[in-house]
Order: structure tokens, then C-alpha cells, then sequence
């Protein structure tokens, strides 16, 4: 069975297809030099990025195996809010 997704230029964050509202850029064939008019693919917000980033660390402290999941977080200096993996560099 093949399966085909259309392209619609949102963001998955969580369960939710998102467009980004903070610029964008349109797909590029390099065949004919050009852009590719649809769709434009909007670029996430700060907000975007920090929903996505919570969402995915809930998802992964969820599906772990090992009583100390929390110690995998650790308070990021790089964003206000949220927090990332500890072997992340800013």
C-alpha cells in the first residue's frame, strides 16, 4: 500500500498541524531555477518552538523506562521557558 501526504506547509506540533506565522520561505527546484509557488511553508514562532519543545519532552519523560526520567531535563539558559536535553549546547 502506498501512501501519499499532501503537502500543506503547516508544522506538527503535538497533534496539531500549525502554520507558521513568523516569515516563510516556498520550496526551490534547482531543474528550473525557480520557487515553487504552493504551499508556503511559514516559519514557527518562538512560541511554536517552545510548545513543540514541552510537548516533546512530556513525550519522552512518558516512553522512558528508567526511574530517574525528570534528571534528563535540565533548565535551558538559552530559552526564558522550557528546558532541554542536559547534552544540549547553547
Amino acid at each position: 500500500m502506498t501512501l501519499i501526504t499532501p503537502l500543506t506547509g503547516k508544522m506538527l506540533i503535538g497533534a496539531d498541524a500549525v502554520a507558521g506565522t513568523d516569515g516563510g520561505q516556498r520550496a526551490f527546484n534547482p531543474a528550473t531555477n525557480t520557487e515553487i509557488a504552493e504551499p508556503h511553508f511559514g516559519f514557527g514562532t518562538p512560541g511554536d518552538v517552545d510548545r513543540a519543545a514541552r510537548l516533546a519532552a512530556l513525550a519522552r519523560l512518558r516512553s522512558s523506562t528508567s526511574q530517574d526520567g525528570e534528571s534528563w531535563l535540565t533548565p535551558s539558559p538559552c530559552w526564558s521557558t522550557g528546558c532541554r536535553p542536559r547534552s544540549a549546547n547553547c
